[in-house]
């Protein structure tokens, strides 16, 4: 049994017609950055996309974005991805080393 641990991070920059997707592993390597158009096809193309990057599956892998909602916050947790809203004006100058929001599951969202 390997006690390796497994998991990747992902920060996702939304907008309204583009997406840039950076993703690091668990030591903060970088290992890609990709740029994904605001539709169906883009959003499929960016979970394929941190799949292969990673090696991992989607439980794995942590992702940041700065919206709690959308089509890409749906998409991301539809294929059970961890998916962190984080506001980042509330992370500019904080010395506190808050932690992070709870994941949005497909739990949460039921309740």
């Amino acid at each position: 049994m390997s006690s390796e641990l497994r998991c990747w991070y992902a920060a996702v920059d939304w907008a309204s017609e583009k997406h840039d997707i950076v993703v690091t592993d668990c030591e903060g390597k970088r290992l890609g950055r990709l740029q994904v158009e605001h539709s169906g096809e883009g959003l499929a193309r960016m979970s394929d996309w941190l799949i292969a990057t990673t090696g991992g599956t989607p439980d794995e892998i942590h992702i940041a974005i700065e919206v709690p909602h959308g089509p890409i916050v749906d998409t991301l947790i539809e294929r059970s991805f961890k998916v962190y809203s984080i506001n980042p004006s509330k992370l500019i100058g904080s010395a506190t080393g808050s932690r992070l929001p709870a994941p949005r599951t497909t739990a949460a969202i039921a309740t």
